[in-house]
């Protein structure tokens, strides 16, 4: 018990960091880079699917910059 007893302030710091960069809302984990910072910054009609009610959703990592669209299929 005592041995985890001097781990105790490291485990709570490294949560308190985890739970800081949980706290602004993370978007996905990226594909490319794995940061949580791949996140929607379009959405527009699908150009071929469109009438449909698909629609396009364009995601961008706020570290590595990679971007890569999706297609959302609408809810039956």
């Amino acid at each position: 018990m005592r041995e985890n007893a001097d781990r105790v302030p490291d485990l709570e710091k490294r949560i308190a960091a985890l739970e800081e960069r949980l706290s602004r809302a993370p978007g996905e984990a990226c594909p490319k880079c794995g940061e949580l910072e791949f996140r929607t910054v379009k959405t527009a009609p699908h150009p071929k699917l469109g009438a449909a009610g698909a629609m396009t959703r364009t995601m961008q990592c706020g570290a590595c910059q990679y971007t890569e669209d999706k297609m959302e299929l609408p809810k039956r």
